[in-house]
């Protein structure tokens, strides 16, 4: 009986904030007002871990954010919460819950918290006699009056922030992040539920304080501070804004800004996997303010090269700054003429031979054939199952990389390696995580990463300190580093 207590505690411990939500009593006297928005208003007055942080007349985002959950764990306790208060909710105003087929991939793939196993299991039992295949979503709730509601998708490893706790051994990797939920309503809801728990307070009350003037606070925080900078804008009358390459480094309301990059991640990566990171903020060059008629409220965040300064008030440069929009990244399918002539050349034999052996290996090898030199790279196993190599062919004048996947018995020619440079999105997924990264691959010899359509890998030398680092695009090496 001990063991089975220490254990529970050690898993309460390491998942941190996932705790159960609290029941909110009298659903029906939300049905009348502002249904499921308010609702949801009420339940993370009660729940600072949920926040709605987006909204339109039909239509809302909230957040659940969570804290230091144990990566080898995943525990679903927070879906599953989401899942069970919206169908307490549905049922109060007799409407019909239908399980949509997000949520139930999504809650296959996660693990029960050992204190609510039971109602979790119960849950999945609901979700499988149903069936998937009825609504493609997350859920919805068709109810009469107007009263229903759907969440159409859910995001996950949003503004992710990784760490590893020495406390227990062997070293924990602990990833503290938030799921968005964007939420679609039948009738139109009021406005100004975003930040309604800052509602009065004022900025020096919400940031800490330096010398008099406001202050950042502990590093990894930027993005909590970003949102509270607009939520505590919001809350109290003034218009929030962001301006980033995102917004095309033009003025862009934040939450039209945060409505269209949820939409765009959604769209982009509709089946993101554990490794994905997708930030809302930006770290190399950013600038969010509040514009209110209270001076009191005025503040400027100003993010430069992973650094965060907060300071009172508005410059006229930024209130007077030509409108922007979102940017959507450029299509991922566009191809240069260059990378077409590169991926119908022949490969030569020497090269084939190469990858054969790398592949079969899993080893990388080095081969010089008068002046030229061959060097290649075993690329280690991605989610399809298949594994990855690449050969570069270093010549006199030029060099060039051919990329190779094995699946099974079949080894296959992807191409060689075109014109293809990182997105400056992609750098800043990159540059936020790199610590995380490196310490992953110092204790485990390896560590994986998506940004976007990028993957950064790390293999790391067990007899030396020595590790590469590539980062690859559709199975192809574009950027190859050496430590």
């Amino acid at each position: 009986m001990r063991t089975f207590l220490v254990g529970a505690i050690a898993v309460a411990f390491l998942t941190g904030c996932a705790t159960s939500q609290p029941k909110i009593e009298n659903i029906g006297k939300f049905t009348n007002g502002d249904g499921y928005k308010q609702y949801m208003s009420e339940t993370l007055t009660q729940n600072k871990e949920i926040s709605i942080i987006a909204e339109k007349p039909n239509e809302f985002i909230f957040e659940v954010r969570t804290e230091n959950e144990d990566m080898s764990m995943r525990l679903g306790e927070d879906v599953y919460n989401v899942i069970n208060n919206a169908r307490e909710y549905c049922s109060n105003i007799s409407g019909k819950l239908i399980y949509g087929d997000q949520s139930i991939k999504e809650l296959r793939l996660l693990k029960a918290d050992p204190m609510n196993v039971f109602s979790y299991m119960s849950m999945l039992n609901d979700m499988n006699s149903q069936g998937m295949g009825i609504y493609d979503g997350f859920l919805k709730c068709d109810a009469p009056n107007l009263k229903g509601f759907k969440i159409d998708y859910m995001i996950s490893n949003v503004e992710v922030y990784g760490r590893i706790s020495t406390f227990i051994k062997p070293p924990t990797h602990l990833r503290t992040y938030s799921r968005y939920y964007h939420v679609i309503q039948d009738k139109p809801q009021s406005l100004g539920y975003v930040g309604t728990d800052l509602k009065g307070k004022k900025p020096e009350q919400v940031f800490e304080k330096l010398n008099g003037k406001l202050a950042t606070t502990k590093n990894k925080r930027d993005y909590l501070e970003k949102m509270d900078a607009y939520k505590i804008c919001v809350a109290n009358g003034g218009t929030a804004y962001v301006s980033n390459f995102l917004t095309s480094n033009g003025k862009m309301n934040i939450n039209d800004y945060i409505f269209a990059r949820t939409e765009y991640l959604h769209k982009t990566y509709p089946a993101p996997s554990t490794f994905s990171i997708f930030p809302i903020f930006m770290e190399n060059k950013e600038y969010i303010w509040c514009e209110s008629p209270n001076k009191t409220y005025e503040l400027t965040i100003e993010t430069n090269n992973k650094t965060i300064f907060i300071k009172q008030g508005v410059s006229e440069e930024l209130k007077n700054m030509p409108t922007g929009a979102f940017k959507v990244p450029e299509d991922k399918d566009e191809k240069s003429v260059k990378e077409i002539a590169y991926k119908k050349a022949e490969v030569p034999s020497v090269i084939k031979g190469l990858a054969n052996y790398t592949l079969s290996t899993k080893s990388d090898t080095i081969k010089s054939v008068g002046q030229i030199s061959y060097k290649t790279s075993y690329n280690g196993m991605e989610p399809d199952g298949c594994e990855y190599a690449s050969v570069t062919k270093d010549g006199s004048f030029d060099s060039q990389t051919y990329n190779f996947k094995k699946c099974g018995n079949s080894i296959v020619s992807l191409g060689q390696t075109g014109v293809e440079t990182l997105t400056d999105e992609a750098k800043e997924q990159f540059e936020r995580n790199m610590d995380q990264f490196e310490n992953t691959c110092q204790l485990q010899n390896y560590a994986r990463i998506e940004a976007n359509e990028f993957v950064m890998k790390c293999f790391k030398n067990p007899v030396s300190n020595n590790y590469k680092i590539i980062i690859m695009k559709d199975g192809k090496v574009i950027k190859q580093m050496v430590h």
